[in-house]
């Protein structure tokens, strides 16, 4: 049975067309996806409808109109990343076929390939978005592939937070002197984004349990959070979240650093994850794919082979880089 006419090109971008990209990732919802043609317009639309409002001047009348400028995106050396994951999908379909697979099986395995990979892209622009909240910046070294994308974060918006295992450690202070830093630029801190392992310092602070003691409450991580956003209006929340590099590897990474507090300004989104059309895309005719990844298929006579890949061409964008305030803790 021929594997590559199982599925055909105008099948899997329908797949993908109507795949559900939707995530439990935690920043999925605050870099909201989108696909465009155009990136750098894009990236414009994006930076300058950012949080802080600029003003227009007022005017004496018969006089000339002040001409406004606009985001200045040369100083921001960004490109689109290109992810893609490939399988070799021929020795374990024959091996199908010898234990008696019919056709609709068949399918529904290169099916379940191809959705195994765009989870895979889908969990390396994961890591993107987290690099860029708790860096500042997207670093990439793999795969013989070096870049770093710089965003233009501030060092002056960096703070450490030293000594927050220590029970009597005085974090309220850590924490009013972050939101008077960014009351210092007319910002207001909503959000902050850190791990089990920091919140397990602020459950266990001393002056923060006697105020929950005289509350007559347990410091819980609920009552915390609760606590928190009541006195300091900020909503905090846990990213625990661990990939593999390989399928097979034991070895866990996090998405976001352990030892670090990510605070945001403002409301609303960050920004989008911004999804361009992939070079396979380009090479299919009249290709309509609304999907945010391509899939495709091959086949390679020496070696004998039929692959399936997964690509994607894609980048996070904030709408403003200044809302970022990236703490680390305990000089991480």
């Amino acid at each position: 049975m021929d594997i590559m006419a199982l599925v055909s090109e105008e099948d899997f971008l329908e797949y993908t067309s109507n795949y559900n990209y939707k995530t439990n990732f935690l920043l999925d919802s605050f870099f909201p996806s989108i696909k465009t043609e155009k990136l750098f317009i894009e990236m414009e639309r994006i930076i300058e409808n950012g949080d802080l409002p600029v003003v227009a001047l007022a005017h004496a009348f018969d006089t000339e109109a002040r001409i406004g400028d606009r985001t200045s995106l040369e100083k921001l050396k960004l490109e689109q990343i290109l992810i893609k994951e490939k399988l070799n999908q021929s020795e374990r379909v024959r091996r199908y076929l010898d234990h008696g697979a019919n056709k609709d099986q068949l399918v529904d395995y290169i099916y379940d390939d191809a959705g195994n990979l765009i989870s895979r892209v889908l969990a390396r622009v994961e890591l993107m978005r987290n690099q860029l909240i708790s860096t500042g910046k997207v670093s990439i070294d793999e795969n013989d592939f070096k870049l770093t994308l710089d965003y233009g974060y501030k060092d002056s918006h960096s703070e450490n937070f030293t000594g927050w295992e220590d029970p009597t450690h005085d974090i309220i202070a850590d924490l009013n002197r972050i939101k008077a830093k960014a009351r210092e630029e007319g910002k207001t801190i909503t959000k902050a984004i850190t791990s089990s392992k920091i919140l397990s310092y602020i459950t266990a602070n001393k002056a923060i349990n006697e105020l929950f003691a005289k509350a007559l409450q347990l410091p819980t991580e609920e009552n915390i959070f609760r606590w928190i956003y009541a006195n300091f209006g900020i909503q905090f929340a846990v990213n625990d979240e661990k990939y593999k590099v390989k399928a097979n590897d034991n070895t866990l990474h996090r998405f976001f650093p352990e030892n670090v507090i990510t605070f945001i300004a403002g409301d609303g989104t960050f920004g989008n994850t911004v999804y361009g059309f992939t070079p396979e895309e380009d090479a299919i005719p009249d290709a309509t794919n609304s999907g945010y990844v391509t899939v495709t298929q091959w086949y390679t006579p020496d070696p004998v082979a039929t692959w399936t890949k997964a690509t994607a061409l894609v980048l996070p964008v904030m709408n403003d880089i200044d809302r970022l305030f990236i703490c680390k803790v305990n000089g991480a």
